[in-house]
């Protein structure tokens, strides 16, 4: 499994996605792999521990006759970037994949012994003005317990008048 780093050589003209798979193989922390195809983005997400050394992969790889990329972090697709979003903006594209790579990395905090730990989208910590927000905005909710409404028409002891009959 041979490892290249540097840019793709191609005769005849490059669409955007292809450019931008370019722009993205001479990133430093980039490593192409010709068997699959597709680049390796190396990120440092937390401090070096006793079984990992913080560093997660990303793998960007070109779909549907290079149409789009899809960067992909273990078995979950993380984003699909369409080159009709960016025409002719092959640089825009090669950072929309790298904002992409950005957000997954900032889904991760320090756990125990500083190793990453996944957060759950919508569990991520908030400060005391964005809670204070939150509950602001939710329903109010009553000072008292409602009374029950048990008299007039309302009242469903009554209606069993077994003492007429």
């Amino acid at each position: 499994m041979a490892a290249h780093t540097g840019t793709i050589e191609k005769t005849g003209g490059m669409n955007d996605c292809e450019k931008a798979f370019g722009i993205l193989c001479q990133r430093p922390d980039a490593t192409f792999r010709s068997v699959t195809g597709s680049i390796e983005i190396r990120r440092k997400i937390a401090r070096p521990g006793m079984v990992s050394d913080g560093t997660r992969v990303f793998i960007v790889r070109p779909c549907e006759r290079i149409r789009w990329l899809v960067v992909e972090f273990g078995w979950k697709t993380l984003a699909e970037i369409d080159q009709r979003n960016f025409f002719n903006q092959p640089e825009a594209m090669a950072e929309a994949v790298m904002q992409a790579i950005d957000r997954a990395c900032q889904a991760y905090e320090p756990g125990a012994q500083g190793l990453p730990q996944a957060v759950i989208p919508g569990a991520e910590r908030i400060t005391d003005r964005e809670l204070a927000e939150r509950r602001m905005a939710g329903a109010m909710q009553p000072q008292t317990r409602q009374k029950p409404a048990d008299h007039g028409l309302f009242d469903t002891g009554a209606r069993d008048q077994l003492s007429l009959f």
